[in-house]
C-alpha cells in the first residue's frame, strides 16, 4: 500500500502543476510583471506616446492552451505600426547614436522576489483550503 499512496501522492503533485492553482499562480506572478514593466518604463522615460506603456500584457504562450506559463512583455504595434516589443529591444539594447539602458534587467530584477511572493500567496491559499 505504501507504493500505491506514494504513486497517488506524485500524481497529485503533477495535478497541481497544471490545475486551477497551477493557473492562478501563473496569473499572479504575471500581474506583478504587467505592474513591474510599466513602472519601470514610466521610470525610466521610455513614455513617448504611452503605445508602448499600454501594450505590455501577459499571454499565454502561442501554439498550445494546455502549457501553464505566460509572456509578459509590450505587445502589438503602435499607432504608426512599429512593434512596441521592438521599441523595448531598441531602448534597451540602444542604437549607433545612443547607448541603451537595459532597462529590461531592472524589470527582472524589481519583479522577481514580488512575483513569486504573489505566487507563494495563492499557493498558501490552497494548502489552507
Amino acid at each position: 500500500m505504501n507504493g500505491v499512496d506514494r504513486i497517488i501522492d506524485e500524481l497529485g503533485r503533477m495535478d497541481a502543476l497544471t490545475g486551477p492553482m497551477a493557473e492562478e499562480m501563473v496569473d499572479a506572478g504575471a500581474r506583478v510583471l504587467v505592474d513591474t514593466w510599466k513602472d519601470v518604463i514610466r521610470s525610466r522615460g521610455h513614455v513617448d506616446t504611452g503605445d508602448m506603456l499600454r501594450s505590455v500584457k501577459a499571454k499565454k504562450p502561442a501554439g498550445s492552451s494546455e502549457v501553464v506559463a505566460r509572456e509578459v512583455y509590450p505587445l502589438g504595434k503602435d499607432a504608426k505600426g512599429v512593434r512596441n516589443a521592438e521599441k523595448a529591444f531598441i531602448l534597451h539594447y540602444g542604437w549607433k547614436s545612443r547607448q541603451g539602458d537595459h532597462f529590461v534587467d531592472q524589470v527582472e530584477a524589481d519583479a522577481n522576489e514580488p512575483a513569486v511572493s504573489a505566487m507563494e500567496a495563492v499557493m498558501d491559499k490552497y494548502m489552507k483550503e
